[in-house]
């Protein structure tokens, strides 16, 4: 699996939960916390929790193009 971004990057198919709660700023837990509760939009890739970026922004009504 490609090494993703440390930083939330809107480009990439998938952030981390600590890039996707900087970008929120949210905690890393309220992050993972929602993710498992099915409000944030994630994936499990083995043991790591994924945040899909597309549906995220699209959640928040941004565009992933800009």
């Amino acid at each position: 699996m490609a090494r993703l971004p440390e930083r939330f990057d809107p480009a990439a198919p998938l952030n981390n939960c600590d890039a996707t709660a900087e970008y929120l700023g949210l905690s890393r837990g309220l992050v993972y916390a929602q993710a498992r509760a099915g409000e944030l939009p994630s994936v499990r890739i083995g043991s790591r929790l994924l945040i899909r970026t597309a549906a995220l922004l699209a959640m928040l009504g941004e565009d992933p193009e800009k």
